[in-house]
Parts: C-alpha cells; sequence; structure tokens
C-alpha cells in the first residue's frame, strides 16, 4: 500500500509539472518560479501520501490487520514518502533564497577609466601671468591603484567674488602616470581667463588607460 502511495505520489507530481508546462501561454514561469512550482507540487503530492498512508496504517493497527510479514516493507516506503516529503517542503523554502545569494556573488566587471576617475587625487596651486590674464598651475597627481595612464584632462572653473562661475578652461597633459605614483607637472598654461576670477577648482575630467 505504501508503494502504491508512493508510485501514484510521483506520477501526480510528473503529471501536473507536465500540465504547468504546456500552459505555459497562460501562466509565464521563469527558472526560479518554475522550481518553486516543482518543489510546491511535489511537496501536496507526497504530503497527501504520506498522510494517506500514514491514516491507514493507525487504521490496520486499531484493527490489529498488519502483518508481521509486510510490515517491514510498508515501513520502507512510508519513510521514503515522508523524506521526499521533506525535501520538498526544504527546497521550497530555500531555493528561492539559494539562488539569490549566487545571483548577488557574481562579480561585477571593473572599469578601470571609471576607477581611476574615482580615486585619483588631484591637487593644484595657481597664480596668474600675463598682467593677470593667464592661469599658470602646478598640479600634484596622485595615482593610488594598479592601472597606468596618459593624456589627462583636467578642466578649471574659475569663479568671481560673488561665487559664481564665471568662466572655464580645459587643457590635456601629454604625459604618463605610472601605477601607484605621484606625478608634478609645473607651470602648466591653462589659458585666458576672466579678469575678475577670484578663485578656482580644478578636476580631472579624462584619460586614457594604458
Amino acid at each position: 500500500m505504501a508503494f502504491r502511495a508512493f508510485a501514484l505520489a510521483f506520477i501526480a507530481t510528473v503529471a501536473i509539472v507536465i500540465a504547468l508546462a504546456a500552459g505555459s501561454k497562460v501562466v509565464a514561469i521563469g527558472a526560479d518560479s518554475e522550481g518553486k512550482y516543482v518543489a510546491f507540487t511535489m511537496t501536496i503530492c507526497f504530503g497527501i501520501a504520506s498522510a494517506y498512508v500514514s491514516a491507514t496504517w493507525k487504521g490496520w493497527e486499531k484493527k490489529r490487520e498488519i502483518l508481521v510479514k509486510g510490515k517491514a516493507f510498508g515501513l520502507f516506503w512510508t519513510a521514503l514518502l515522508v523524506l521526499v516529503f521533506l525535501g520538498g517542503v526544504t527546497n521550497l523554502f530555500t531555493d528561492g533564497s539559494t539562488r539569490q545569494v549566487s545571483s548577488s556573488m557574481t562579480p561585477v566587471p571593473v572599469n578601470p577609466k571609471q576607477v581611476l576617475l574615482n580615486t585619483v587625487q588631484l591637487d593644484f596651486n595657481w597664480h596668474t601671468d600675463g598682467f593677470g590674464t593667464v592661469m599658470i598651475a602646478d598640479f600634484t597627481i596622485k595615482n593610488p591603484t594598479a592601472y597606468r595612464f596618459k593624456d589627462i584632462e583636467i578642466t578649471c572653473n574659475y569663479f568671481g567674488p560673488s561665487g559664481t562661475i564665471i568662466d572655464s578652461n580645459t587643457r590635456t597633459i601629454y604625459q604618463i602616470v605610472q601605477p601607484k605614483s605621484t606625478k608634478v607637472i609645473r607651470e602648466q598654461n591653462m589659458g585666458f581667463i576672466n579678469s575678475q576670477a577670484s578663485s578656482s577648482s580644478c578636476k580631472l575630467t579624462n584619460l586614457t588607460v594604458l
């Protein structure tokens, strides 16, 4: 009887899964959702079978109708039913979380250029020349990364005494910066600036990774 219940539960599980696959036009099932449906179906079918065998077994015990010869065989298939049922329950509640953790552990591709733009430090000092119309700057470029780069584009914004941006210049310095090193650029001509400029801010805006 326990063997028949196991076989019927297995057949019912396969039949329901095939029916779900055939009706995929009605219900869209993804990889994770499909696994949940299989686990849920297996849990229901083998749970019902286990409950049926347990109830029948208790009825036989009350009536003292269990034959000693078939008892071990029946106990084996009953235990197998219960194990499959418990396996379905475990898979139902842990399958999705396991997939989610595995997915979150997938390494994200590194963009060396973006790493450099976010990490490289730029310090500067500046003064004017040409009767206060040209910005001359000394730049210190600190590269703490393992990447080598060249053709450093620096953009400087100039502010009036009120704090308003009144001008900007961009220059490319055609030099190479080695990994984990500091590069000092002296007397870099940044071009003409507004005569009212009283302060400036400069940042690294582009580069070429080697």
